[in-house]
């Protein structure tokens, strides 16, 4: 009996169990994303870009220019508690789908 199916028949006669086992034995591949562990991670990280931030010059557009590096971001995030590499802090950053060619 493979795996899966041995975590399906103990899922389903112990319930109680069930949380812990899936959090343990994942069904998908990969790792899991970033905003499982910590859903109110973007809110935090405009939080923190607005305090050392300037809005657009011309008040054309939403956008925030901040004076924070990529680094002084992470140690912000470090501080208040988040754990979060600095790669993907970087591609938490760029919108959707920026590097495709479209």
């Amino acid at each position: 009996m493979k795996q899966k199916n041995k975590l399906r028949a103990i899922t389903e006669s112990y319930p109680d169990v069930r949380h812990v086992l899936q959090k343990t034995f994942r069904q998908d591949v990969g790792r899991p994303p970033v905003d499982d562990a910590s859903p109110d991670l973007l809110a935090t990280i405009e939080e923190i870009a607005a305090i050392g931030g300037a809005g657009d010059d011309r008040r054309r557009t939403e956008s925030i220019r901040t004076c924070l590096t990529l680094d002084d971001l992470r140690e912000a995030l470090k501080t208040q508690g988040y754990d979060i590499k600095r790669t993907t802090l970087y591609y938490r950053l760029l919108p959707r789908r920026a590097l495709s060619v479209d």
